[in-house]
């Protein structure tokens, strides 16, 4: 019997931006509102259909989502949860911030409650994770591509951060 080469998600396809908005609302939402498995298939729809309707979801599958597209799927996101939660979106860095001041305040924002970080990650491909934690020289990532961590020490070499396009997602835990 012959061991087949399954594939996941990044294989076959570049949908990991969706991925990435998609449970950055949930990450952010933790704690405050549940999303389930129905309701997350339906917002990862929304992005979708709006792909579709704008003729942009051929493209995005073959070449990947840029920032300006992840904008608009947070947008779009934050829009259909709107009358149960206020989440609002940020990119807090510009691209001269040096990737050492990024690590840190990453550092500091991984522990916080409500928040989560969407990174962009360049070196192989281009691809968006979302952090989970900073523990030592690794950045622990919730990714839609089974990618676990990177070494902080790598980030140079194997991996690159554009600084201007880390985006911060915040819920608001007052009531609507």
């Amino acid at each position: 019997m012959s061991n087949p080469n399954y594939k996941c998600q990044g294989d076959t396809d570049n949908l990991c931006g969706i991925y990435a908005s998609l449970n950055s609302i949930i990450k952010a939402t933790d704690g405050v509102m549940t999303i389930s498995q129905t309701r997350a298939r339906t917002l990862f729809g929304e992005i979708i259909s709006h792909l579709h309707r704008r003729r942009l979801l051929y493209k995005i599958h073959q070449h990947g989502t840029n920032v300006q597209q992840l904008n608009e799927y947070l947008t779009l996101l934050e829009d259909k949860l709107a009358e149960k939660i206020n989440i609002h979106h940020y990119f807090p860095f510009s691209e001269r911030t040096r990737t050492k001041t990024v690590i840190k305040r990453l550092t500091d924002m991984s522990s916080e409650k409500h928040i989560a970080v969407i990174l962009p990650l360049e070196g192989k491909y281009y691809h968006w994770s979302l952090l989970d934690k900073v523990v030592g020289n690794r950045i622990y990532l919730i990714d839609s591509n089974h990618l676990k961590y990177i070494n902080i020490d790598k980030i140079p070499d194997i991996h690159q951060m554009c600084p201007e396009e880390v985006c911060i997602v915040v819920a608001d835990t007052e009531a609507v």
